[in-house]
């Protein structure tokens, strides 16, 4: 009998333990804008895409999560092809943030791997950049890789990014939780 209790007793405190953080975004104490540019990189080398729809609602809600207006940037897009590394599109975002407090650059490229069992697999590399608007390179880049499967041939880089929106936003939201309470 005691040994069931001591069981049961042992089982509720590790579970105690294990069970999920519920500790919410990271939020500014007062507003402020953020001057926000998601962009695809094709394969092909052309001109690089703003993110998918579904990936920049994710997105907004989580900044608005934070106290952070999103202020997307949408003009330039033949600007930043041009621009090859992250250092040069957050000082190019910077220069248009028009009075935002912060930066926030999100750069993804998918490529194709393989097709396994009539699927094709993907993997989506993103950068997330986040930065004070009045010094880019005082900011923090996350990269990280997301694998993703896509069902028809048809389908390219953008579909890819856009099946990894969920795993976009969860690291993206770290990413910026860390750096906002560093702060």
């Amino acid at each position: 009998m005691r040994s069931g209790m001591f069981f049961t007793a042992l089982t509720l405190a590790s579970m105690v333990g294990c069970g999920p953080k519920t500790s919410g975004p990271v939020a500014l104490d007062a507003p402020a804008q953020a001057a926000v540019v998601g962009l695809v990189a094709p394969m092909d080398g052309e001109v690089v895409q703003p993110l998918p729809d579904r990936v920049s609602s994710r997105l907004d809600a989580l900044l608005t999560a934070r106290n952070l207006t999103p202020r997307p940037v949408t003009d330039g897009a033949a600007d930043l092809s041009r621009l090859q590394t992250t250092g040069q599109r957050a000082a190019w975002l910077a220069e248009q943030a028009d009075g935002a407090q912060y930066l926030l650059l999100i750069e993804s490229a998918a490529t194709y791997t393989t097709q396994i069992e009539g699927r094709f697999r993907w993997t989506v590399d993103v950068t997330a950049t986040i930065a004070p608007a009045s010094d880019p390179a005082a900011g923090a880049s996350k990269t990280f890789r997301v694998p993703v499967f896509l069902q028809f041939a048809h389908q390219k880089e953008a579909a890819a990014v856009a099946e990894a929106a969920v795993v976009i936003e969860r690291q993206v939201g770290q990413h910026l939780d860390q750096w906002l309470s560093g702060r």
